[in-house]
């Protein structure tokens, strides 16, 4: 290992940040080596593990981190030495001496790129061509029909505005796998290669400004006013001067752009069955004749949004009440001129009028580009959810508005340091790629 490392110095004038290598090689020898070096061996550490106290506990999760992600890295080299050893014979070297073994050794990682480097390559220039062979439902979920979704994970209009627009401008965004960090596609966001986009925010005044570079586009928004107050929603603006935004928008882009969310639905001390219906009555009142549609829903407890609500007394709806409450609603949205429609909700509530929605809904796309679209429905979406399929660019615990029944903010701390640091030109609203992460080339 020492002789692979001072390799390693002498090609790049500098020594690594770590070593990833098997456990066999922590040998105390090539421990002192390292720790002299100031690099980073992986691996659990030598001898019985240490006791944990909580002057240690902070140090020891960030070491225990540490090494789950050096073991994470470590995965996309150790499954090339398996495919060299299962398809191209790299355990079966007969050569008898040890230059014509090296030699074997050097070809068969030749081929190995060449492969990976012939199959980019075809797959560059014959993607167009290919594309008349198949049927629009596999390319489509091959992306070539995207909808954006901007964002369920964050409030890009209303906090990352200026942001959305410099990758508006650049033709692209790099989207970043939620569950892998280090996963990260390249999305064209040219008129030409996005179909639709959707807009998720509680308060779309910092978008607007900048709504006449995005006429190229097809786009609609959906806009969450609730009324609760700051106790549960504690960086948002008053209703009333949302309710004023909302009318301003609707008269710039019309509305069937302006899709009105009142959701989730729950029941706290002050905020019980007859408020919300008062509440809903009054907002209607208020967006009358400003949007034509209404999407409500009742509050799922994620286990993010259960921690959130900690010391908040709430409960949800039961099935009794979610169908009366759903009637109330229902009767109200028509007296001020709303349909109404759930989200992902496992009730029927058909009986009062309201039908199963979707929040990307491709066939209101279509109707405002005016061509059609197929798309598959959404399958990283709730069994209940009836989305189309759509690519988020946003990203989790960077909404500054603090709701505490939301899902995509487990660490409102983090969200507010995210916003205070971002800066339009990052690649992601949070930062930037880390070393060593391969962007697709997708989009």
């Amino acid at each position: 290992m020492i002789r692979q490392v001072e390799k390693f110095r002498d090609k790049y004038g500098c020594y690594p940040e770590s070593v990833h290598a098997d456990q066999i090689y922590r040998t105390r020898e090539n421990l002192k080596y390292c720790r002299e070096r100031n690099i980073r061996l992986s691996g659990a550490r030598l001898g019985r593990p240490p006791k944990i106290t909580e002057a240690n506990r902070t140090e020891l999760e960030t070491v225990k981190r540490l090494a789950r992600q050096d073991e994470l890295d470590r995965i996309e080299i150790e499954s090339k030495f398996g495919q060299a050893k299962r398809r191209f014979s790299l355990n079966r070297i007969v050569t008898k001496l040890a230059v014509t073994s090296e030699c074997t050794i050097a070809l068969t990682v030749l081929v190995m790129n060449l492969e990976k480097w012939m199959k980019s390559v075809f797959l560059r220039l014959f993607y167009k061509q290919l594309k008349v062979f198949f049927s629009g439902d596999y390319f489509n979920a091959k992306g070539d029909i995207m909808i954006i979704s901007a964002s369920r994970r964050t409030d890009i209009p209303a906090f990352y505005s200026a942001w959305f627009m410099d990758k508006i401008r650049a033709g692209y965004v790099l989207c970043r796998n939620p569950r892998n960090e280090r996963q990260v596609s390249r999305i064209g966001l040219s008129p030409e290669l996005v179909d639709g986009i959707v807009f998720w925010t509680k308060n779309p005044r910092n978008l607007m400004p900048y709504l006449p570079e995005l006429n190229a586009y097809t786009y609609y928004f959906q806009i969450t006013l609730t009324a609760y107050d700051h106790t549960l929603e504690t960086q948002v603006p008053p209703a009333r001067k949302v309710a004023e935004t909302v009318k301003e928008l609707s008269e710039l882009i019309g509305p069937e752009k302006v899709i009105w969310r009142y959701d989730p639905i729950f029941f706290t001390p002050n905020y019980d069955f007859s408020r919300h219906v008062e509440n809903f009555g009054t907002l209607a009142a208020v967006l009358r004749g400003y949007s034509t549609r209404c999407v409500i829903s009742f509050l799922d407890v994620y286990r993010k949004c259960g921690e959130n609500l900690r010391g908040i007394d709430f409960s949800v709806p039961n099935r009794e009440e979610v169908y009366q409450l759903s009637g109330a609603i229902a009767a109200l949205a028509r007296e001020y001129g709303f349909s109404v429609e759930s989200c992902a909700e496992k009730y029927d509530l058909s009986a009062s009028g309201i039908r199963h929605g979707k929040c990307i809904d491709a066939e209101l796309i279509a109707k405002l580009s005016g061509r059609p679209l197929k798309v598959k429905k959404d399958r990283n979406q709730r069994p209940e959810c009836g989305c189309a399929s759509s690519v988020d660019i946003g990203v989790y615990n960077s909404c500054p508005h603090g709701c505490l029944y939301c899902y995509a903010n487990r660490n409102r701390r983090r969200a507010q340091e995210v916003f205070r640091n971002h800066h339009p030109s990052s690649a992601f609203i949070d930062g930037n790629p880390a070393a060593g992460v391969v962007i697709g080339p997708f989009g």
